[in-house]
């Protein structure tokens, strides 16, 4: 999950989002209004009679909302991150839910956040998985797997919460599950993101403060196996190609001169360029792309290092050289959950993260 900025409703969406029923005369949101808190709409010619039934929610399925859904998440599922076009068609999903919401012991409240059922701001893409309820597999560090159910009408708040039941109060809301629309939700903070396929919460403070990545990687079921698998496979495609940077950049710091060589080092880092398109998980790709920049100036340093040693084994260049291989330590030894994947890294660099000898 990334953070998306949610462009203004244009007027095509406004047009969809409050389009009057052909029977009933009136929009959704005054439908559900008039029907659930007796608020009638504006004063008309002719006025529309008050609904004896709750409306049956479909103009957020308008294809001028699905295409702006679309634009804006890149094709991906707002909370997984798969890509849905080539495999279904994409869900669009209500982030408070409009039915209903079933509450952390089970029970069912009723009739949800109706009178958001067809507003803007409310909607994200999402797969079908993430979205609907289901039976899935999760896969969890240890290697266990339990069953668990999809997003469906699951709206985490804090313990003690109270839960919005008019319109307006939702603003009192301090909702658990992620947004990654909401200025306020940063996906990064509460989200870690393992070269394995793994998620976890992340350890920073805003997840410490309100565990907002626990309850999305619950509600949504982010660690789903197969979820888990596919994006093992983005990881070990983004590894490979870091690694055939590395070894380019180390054959261009033994060999300045060598034209081969820099060329060689600029088609690994195109390669690289190349490929973050064709990744499904733009978080991960960040994530691992982070963990990459600090692996590789900590290892150009040592290089450089190591090369003014081998030319003059003076006091200084030894002290340099042993300076840049404790940086590498310090890196990997405060890597958390990402030493494995330095590791690997440092391994195709042929960097030491022990003692080194002349």
């Amino acid at each position: 999950m990334i953070r998306v900025k949610r462009p203004p409703v244009t007027d095509a969406i406004a047009k969809a989002l409050s389009k009057h029923g052909r029977l009933t005369k009136m929009s959704e949101i005054e439908a559900a209004l008039w029907f659930y808190a007796n608020e009638a709409p504006e004063p008309r010619d002719p006025m529309p009679t008050k609904p004896i039934k709750a409306p049956e929610y479909k103009v957020y399925k308008d294809d001028a909302v699905k295409r702006q859904l679309d634009s804006m998440f890149g094709g991906h599922c707002a909370y997984c991150e798969s890509r849905y076009e080539h495999v279904v068609k994409m869900d669009v999903e209500h982030y408070r839910p409009k039915g209903a919401v079933i509450e952390s012991d089970g029970s069912k409240t009723t009739p949800g956040y109706y009178w958001l059922a067809s507003t803007w701001e409310n909607l994200l893409p999402s797969c079908n998985l993430c979205n609907r309820a289901g039976t899935h597999r999760l896969m969890h560090v240890d290697g266990s797997t339990i069953a668990t159910k999809g997003k469906a009408n699951y709206f985490p708040l804090p313990p003690g919460s109270v839960r919005a039941a008019k319109k307006g109060d939702e603003v009192k809301e301090d909702p658990l599950l992620l947004d990654p629309c909401n200025p306020a939700h940063d996906p990064k903070a509460h989200l870690l993101f393992r070269s394995d396929g793994l998620v976890e919460p992340r350890d920073s403070p805003e997840e410490r403060a309100m565990p907002r990545g626990l309850a999305t990687i619950d509600t949504c079921a982010l660690d789903r196996s197969t979820l888990v698998e596919i994006r093992r496979v983005d990881a070990t495609r983004l590894r490979d190609a870091m690694a055939g940077i590395l070894r380019a950049d180390r054959l261009s710091l033994q060999y300045p001169d060598d034209e081969i060589a820099q060329e060689q080092r600029l088609e690994e880092e195109a390669e690289l360029t190349a490929l973050l398109p064709q990744l499904n998980f733009r978080a991960l790709s960040h994530e691992l792309l982070d963990q990459f920049k600090l692996v590789r100036d900590g290892v150009t340093a040592y290089y450089e290092a190591e090369r003014n040693w081998r030319v003059d084994k003076s006091g200084a260049n030894e002290t340099s050289l042993l300076v840049a291989a404790t940086a590498i330590v310090q890196l990997h030894a405060s890597a958390g959950l990402h030493q494995s994947f330095i590791a690997e890294l440092l391994k195709v660099a042929r960097v030491p993260l022990g003692p080194i000898s002349s």
